[in-house]
């Protein structure tokens, strides 16, 4: 699995915080600059972690998540 399921709180903070920055990048490049730079799967596997840790930590969640 992508994540681990016992990260603590601090780590879990991080992660969401880079995982966010990284899809919203992606975001742009796909839909402003028309230029994915990684694959849909790739782009999947990092919302999928995501959501998990957002439901593992829902304290966590950005309210534009």
């Amino acid at each position: 699995m992508w994540y681990n399921c016992y990260m603590d709180k601090n780590k879990a903070k991080n992660r969401i915080a880079k995982l966010s920055a990284e899809i919203n990048k992606l975001r742009y490049e796909y839909h402003v600059l028309d230029k994915p730079d990684v694959t849909d799967s790739v782009y999947d596997s990092l919302t999928a972690e995501l959501r998990a840790l957002e439901e593992q930590f829902p304290d966590l969640r950005a309210v534009d998540s």
